[in-house]
């Protein structure tokens, strides 16, 4: 499993299970198995044996958690990290995952309690300072979230690029410009790392250079949809409208519900007087979300001059 090869790992795992059917470390390591092969309800399954015939068993209450996060089941997952953390109140796993449950359920204030938990626990977690300044990102709190992204830096100067953040806040985006030559330099050949740093630049309005990033990128990993999505609303922002359209269809072709991709291919389209297009374009992105009054007002706008 640690190799990576998981198909080989989950063939001893279940030999090992018909030697000993009540194997419970077997039961947790294929359930974590499952968890890298993406097949969370496989992982569940394992996990529920477990808490079944081991009603105290913090680890698989806690990585039952995780898959049920993975999910979009949230406030399961909420449960599992409690039950953990009641059995064990020092898991700082347990408490970070919980307060990204709390947070992608809404519940930004829980999550900061958890998060404040989580750095008691283990100070020195990278991780916990970067769900921190998420949670901070979500309230609008720009400065918390700057000084709780300063930390995370400190401790791990490479977290941005192995989470793929995108950084919109422009003080945040101008304090870690540095950062992104860092990653570069540790990583020269990552396409995540220059995506990144092409969404930096993009967000702050130097587009040609966001194009280069996202060109290399896109070199280095072809079937990047987010890099191509980005060099697609890039280029409609200098007039290179042709290549914005060749760009964002392809986006299309590959995420046929993108209702970003959409919009911008219908500003590209109204550009060069292909109003038709345009419509239709606007007509999909509003089915794909249909409460989106950016793309109300673009629809309203080329419905009332045409």
């Amino acid at each position: 499993m640690r190799a990576g090869d998981y198909q080989r790992a989950a063939e001893d795992y279940q030999m090992a299970l018909r030697l000993r059917v009540t194997f419970t470390e077997a039961y947790l390591d294929r359930g974590i198995l499952f968890g890298h092969q993406a097949r969370f309800q496989a992982a569940i399954a394992d996990f529920d044996w477990i808490i079944r015939n081991h009603p105290t068993h913090v680890e698989a209450y806690f990585r039952r958690g995780e898959a049920n996060a993975e999910i979009g089941h949230y406030q399961r997952a909420i449960r599992d990290f409690a039950t953990a953390i009641a059995h064990d109140p020092d898991h700082a796993a347990a408490h970070l995952g919980r307060a990204q449950a709390y947070r992608k359920s809404g519940a930004h204030e829980l999550a900061l309690a958890d998060n404040a938990a989580a750095i008691r626990l283990s100070p020195d977690s990278a991780d916990a300072y970067f769900q921190r300044a998420v949670t901070y990102h979500r309230l609008g709190a720009f400065d918390q979230e700057f000084v709780a992204w300063a930390k995370a830096i400190t401790l791990d100067p490479d977290i941005y690029w192995l989470y793929g953040i995108l950084y919109r806040h422009r003080l945040l985006m101008n304090a870690l410009r540095s950062d992104h030559r860092t990653a570069l330099r540790h990583q020269p050949t990552d396409p995540k790392a220059y995506f990144n740093r092409g969404e930096a630049y993009r967000y702050r309005r130097q587009y040609c250079r966001a194009i280069r990033d996202y060109t290399k990128s896109i070199s280095l990993k072809a079937r990047s949809v987010n890099a191509r999505l980005g060099r697609g609303i890039a280029y409609y922002a200098v007039g290179a409208y042709d290549r914005a359209i060749d760009d964002l269809s392809i986006v299309l072709r590959l995420r046929q519900t993108n209702a970003q991709g959409y919009y911008y291919r219908a500003l590209a389209y109204r550009a060069i007087g292909a109003v038709e297009q345009a419509k239709a374009d606007l007509d999909t992105a509003e089915r794909h979300s249909p409460f989106n009054p950016t793309i109300r007002a673009l629809a309203n706008a080329i419905g009332s001059r045409h």
